[in-house]
């Protein structure tokens, strides 16, 4: 019976992976919906898990993740990278983020005021939020934060996709090359990737299983889709990456 009972409680921890008593809510209307979905959940996954191996390939010791966000690249490194720590201006976020990754160090705070060196320094979709005048020092910043030797990564969204109203500029690899430059950080590129790139067919399955009025999700086609955009669309190039990914190495 005791064990019966053990194994019981583990299926409900495991459970607890993601906190699933949140997906069904209340809108302001009152009215009850039993999910919650990204239309661009394939596109935001195929960026974030290259990161992912990117990080990993450095085998760094610790990692800062600047604007952190609710700490998802952070979960995902895992503890093959023994230190993490993030960093945001949203208490909010942050708040999600200890909730989803007690084992993480957080800090709800301008890069500025965060403690330390790191082997890694990550800046996710981050640098498009940042103000013409203050990138220079942001990108400082993140170089302070990089130990010697070490490395920053960037992501930004690219010129192939449309601007979004709450980012000021998208990048092509000029601009990128060009802000880093003038900045002053001591920084130097090791390696520029465009990823992600768009596909009629992903597309017309999530717009088709993604409407205002219903969500439907057809696991094998799911599964398919994902499987394809991370097999076939995650490598681009200038013209059809949505995503720029920077590796940059400090000098030492």
């Amino acid at each position: 019976m005791a064990s019966d009972s053990s194994e019981k409680s583990d299926l409900q921890e495991r459970e607890y992976d993601f906190p699933y008593h949140h997906l069904p809510y209340l809108t302001p209307r009152g009215f009850a919906v039993r999910y919650r979905a990204m239309a661009w959940g394939f596109e935001y996954l195929c960026y974030l898990a290259h990161v992912r191996e990117l990080v990993h390939s450095l085998a760094p010791d610790s990692c800062l993740d600047v604007g952190c966000g609710d700490g998802r690249l952070l979960g995902l490194l895992g503890p093959r990278v023994p230190r993490r720590a993030g960093a945001d201006l949203s208490e909010r976020a942050v708040a999600h983020a200890r909730a989803f990754h007690p084992d993480v160090e957080f800090h709800v705070a301008d890069p500025a005021d965060v403690p330390g060196v790191f082997d890694v320094v990550t800046a996710i979709e981050v640098l498009e939020h940042i103000p013409d005048g203050d990138t220079g020092r942001f990108l400082r910043e993140l170089a302070r934060h990089a130990r010697p030797g070490g490395h920053v990564v960037l992501s930004v969204p690219t010129v192939a996709v449309p601007r979004a109203p709450k980012h000021h500029r998208h990048y092509d690899e000029q601009l990128l090359r060009r802000q880093v430059q003038e900045s002053g950080a001591v920084l130097s590129f090791a390696r520029v990737e465009h990823v992600c790139r768009r596909s009629a067919l992903v597309d017309w399955y999530v717009k088709l299983g993604l409407t205002r009025f219903w969500f439907v999700d057809i696991r094998p086609l799911s599964y398919a889709a994902w499987r394809y955009t991370w097999k076939k669309l995650r490598h681009a190039d200038a013209r059809t990456g949505t995503h720029l990914v920077a590796l940059l190495r400090k000098e030492e």
